[in-house]
């Protein structure tokens, strides 16, 4: 079935194929930020002068970047995601449901996907914020292990006195 207007499908797959690229590189960089905090905690744990306070401080962030995590992917399911208790839909999810239904389409949107793309429109730019906040703690935590000449980290590059 041909669309009405093609220039609206077009004009559609091209947003969301660029909220697309934007989110998987959130959820790209929100997992390098996971294994870089686990590093850092390694780190704080074997460079005198580092203190609770600095370690806590990790951990708030670690916290952060789990809640990022988990507004982006969900839970984790064991078998199937049919499993799952109710509750609100991963953006990721929605997302890949959204394309998929679309994917080979050549008809109109339908009202779902304009509106699954609404709420991704709506819910997806604060995860991102939050995600640049906890990138910005990482970097001042980054800032005082280089001070403190602590084991090398990923993302921080070695520097020589």
């Amino acid at each position: 079935m041909p669309a009405k207007s093609p220039r609206a499908v077009v004009a559609f797959q091209a947003e969301v194929s660029e909220l697309s690229r934007v989110m998987m590189g959130t959820r790209q960089m929100a997992r390098e930020q996971q294994v870089k905090l686990n590093t850092i905690r390694q780190a704080i744990k074997q460079t005198p002068g580092t203190g609770t306070g600095m370690l806590i401080d990790v951990l708030s962030l670690q916290d952060e970047l789990d809640q990022v995590l988990y507004k982006l992917e969900g839970p984790s399911a064991k078998a199937s995601w049919e499993e799952l208790p109710p509750m609100e839909m991963p953006l990721n999810r929605r997302l890949n449901v959204m394309v998929r239904t679309h994917w080979s389409s050549t008809s109109d949107l339908t009202q779902t996907e304009t509106d699954q793309l609404e709420i991704l429109k709506e819910e997806f730019p604060p995860v991102l914020e939050q995600l640049k906040e906890v990138v910005a703690g990482i970097e001042k935590v980054e800032a005082k292990l280089d001070e403190l000449k602590a084991p090398w980290t990923p993302g921080r590059v070695p520097k020589l006195d």
